[in-house]
């Protein structure tokens, strides 16, 4: 039982995570004043994927010294995952818009 469990667990959180890559990459190519700042940092959403309902919450975090600004998407979805625990994506932008991890 607790196999099969933790299979299925396992199964809502890849679809989570590869929900939240979806996202991830479509925010990456949002420019940085609308992501630092600007209407998407503190944005939320949600879509469909693989017949679940995802919600999303994207913020900027951690301005560094130079400008650059670290931006998070959290996923959820009312599926369970093992521990409750649910994936994020998270980026860097530069001023001049180049993305890194």
């Amino acid at each position: 039982m607790f196999k099969k469990l933790l299979i299925k667990y396992s199964k809502n959180y890849q679809l989570l995570q590869e929900a939240a890559e979806i996202i991830g990459k479509e925010y990456e190519q949002k420019t940085y004043p609308q992501l630092c700042g600007g209407p998407l940092d503190g944005s939320n959403g949600e879509f469909e994927y693989k017949g679940a309902l995802v919600s999303y919450s994207a913020y900027s975090f951690n301005v560094k010294k130079n400008g650059d600004v670290g931006f998070c998407i959290d996923v959820r979805a009312k599926i369970p995952t093992f521990l409750g625990i649910k994936p994020s994506y998270q980026f860097y932008i530069t001023k001049d818009g180049t993305v890194y991890y």
